[in-house]
């Protein structure tokens, strides 16, 4: 039997239970009714600001299900007919791709690098199955489709060797319609197909049913045109900006902006229509019947009725001298001017649309009025920035690196390429690194001296220093030395030599060693001549 202490104390912790529990319950109704009296963000709470604000809060998936096929015919519309959409697409997809994001071989073997670039070159032009592009173009349509629909598809086509290609590859661009959103089923392996796309049971893509035939293409039903097709994943690459954890279909990058664009349209056709309304009028004539002196029925000259219509003969050319009857008086129509801040708010408006479309207001209008330097240099940045983000998740890492891998496997079966070991570890031989077409200057002597103190200082390589100017530093490492060679050849001496001139023009041997031009007459010695 417990003892009595040992019981006092088991009743002390009893009672001390229950008044936690009393306290606990408490505070959590306080913070109810704190909760329920002050919301702590705005419009969380039932006040008469937030009763109109209900929305909803589906996944991206059910959103993109339910209005995406709605959602990028409207984009396709807008950009197919507004200018303002079509060159917000042209300015996004003429910087994020430009002539290109070309690749270089960082491959152990140089003789293997080299060799593989030159096979790739030439790939490049044979890359697409249509044949109308070549690959960097591929890549522009691509990104285009991205932009206006919300993502590609790229199939893989492997060729046969007998067909004559470089290597045996290339590849198909396929639109969003393509793959149906609607088809949506529980296969009886297991397999769920979301939005066209097959899943197996631990959520790994495994293929996707593709619509034979374009759905959009009214001209042409062939006999099974609207029948699905399997295509196993590792054949296909689907290409879309990812924006929320889960998402499986790609969304327009002008989504944000449709709603404003397509209201920016009717609100100009309107202003236009009122401006053409008002100056159909361009003046009045009035007809004076002088027995009542009123305004009355229009009247002839010797004041009988004018049953005709009241049509003027008052002609409006240039240099006409115009005389009126007695009874008659002319009164000119006044056509208000342009609505009071009508260019302030179209801007204001565009403003928003290139916000929306992620790009600058300045590369969606070409309006650079009231820019200054530091203004759109700091635009700039900012653009490159999110476009830096899509070319390195979207394009390169989605579209070029697996395209990268597939044609370097297929050059080294079809025995384009000779790399000894590369079944056993393909890595060493698939090192690659994209390189981003090079951004024009801002300021190019501000910004070049820029990346020579850096260099100089080993912030930075030269190799990065011309990646980041869109060259390949290899080739164009080659490239100087063949330059330099044929200027020896031909004993030339340039100024923009910086084996023979230093910058601050003081001549200098190869290799180092002291100044060989006179600093006071800049003439040179015989031993600079003899070292060129």
């Amino acid at each position: 039997m417990p003892t009595i202490g040992k019981s006092l104390r088991l009743m002390a912790g009893y009672a001390a239970l229950g008044i936690l529990r009393g306290a606990a319950r408490a505070v959590e109704s306080g913070m109810k009714a704190s909760a329920a009296a002050e919301p702590h963000y705005d419009y969380t709470g039932n006040s008469k600001r937030s009763q109109s604000w209900a929305p909803s809060n589906p996944s991206i998936g059910a959103l993109l299900f339910g209005s995406g096929a709605r959602l990028r015919s409207q984009s396709r519309d807008l950009i197919r007919r507004n200018g303002w959409a079509r060159n917000g697409k042209r300015s996004f997809v003429g910087n994020a791709i430009g002539l290109g994001i070309k690749p270089r071989s960082v491959a152990k073997d140089e003789k293997f690098r080299e060799a593989a670039m030159a096979l790739w070159l030439r790939w490049t032009d044979e890359a697409d199955a249509d044949g109308t592009l070549d690959y960097y173009g591929l890549q522009a349509l691509v990104a285009g489709a991205v932009f206006e629909a919300g993502e590609c598809f790229v199939r893989f086509r492997t060729r046969r060797i007998e067909d004559g290609l470089s290597v045996p590859f290339q590849l198909q661009v396929l639109e969003s319609e393509m793959l149906p959103l609607e088809k949506n089923e529980v296969l009886p392996s297991g397999n769920e197909i979301r939005a066209g796309i097959e899943f197996n049971q631990i959520g790994k893509r495994v293929a996707y049913h593709f619509w034979k035939r374009h759905p959009g293409d009214n001209h042409f039903f062939p006999f099974g045109a609207f029948e699905t097709v399997r295509v196993p994943a590792s054949e296909v690459l689907h290409v879309y900006e990812v924006t929320r954890p889960g998402q499986i279909r790609g969304e327009p990058k002008t989504a944000a902006a449709l709603a404003t664009l397509r209201e920016l349209e009717q609100y100009e056709d309107a202003e236009l229509l009122r401006k053409k309304l008002q100056n159909f009028f361009m003046a009045f004539v009035t007809r004076i019947n002088k027995d009542a002196n009123v305004l009355n029925e229009p009247v002839t000259p010797d004041g009988k009725i004018d049953h005709t219509g009241g049509q003027s003969s008052v002609a409006m050319v240039p240099g006409v001298v115009q005389y009126l009857d007695q009874n008659e008086d002319m009164k000119f129509s006044e056509p208000p001017h342009a609505t009071p801040g009508e260019i302030d708010f179209l801007k204001q408006k565009l403003h928003l649309v290139a916000a929306a479309m992620g790009t600058t207001y300045e590369n969606l209008t070409g309006d650079l009025a009231g820019v200054t330097f530091s203004s759109i240099r700091a635009g700039l940045i900012e653009f490159r920035r999110v476009l830096e983000q899509f070319q390195h998740f979207v394009i390169a890492f989605q579209f070029c690196r697996p395209v990268w891998i597939r044609w370097m496997d297929l050059a080294v079966l079809s025995d384009a390429l000779e790399a000894k070991g590369y079944e056993e570890n393909p890595y060493d031989f698939q090192q690659v690194e994209w390189i981003a077409p090079k951004w024009s200057y801002v300021n190019p002597i501000d910004d070049v001296k820029a990346d020579v103190i850096a260099t100089r200082a080993g912030f930075k390589s030269r190799a990065r220093v011309q990646s980041e100017a869109g060259e390949d530093p290899e080739q164009l490492d080659r490239e100087i030395d063949r330059c330099n060679k044929r200027a020896d050849q031909l004993e030339l001496v340039f100024d923009s030599d910086a084996r023979r001139t230093s910058a601050a023009g003081v001549g200098q041997i190869v290799g180092g060693g002291q100044s060989q031009r006179d600093p006071e007459t800049g003439e040179e010695t015989p031993r600079e001549r003899s070292a060129a």
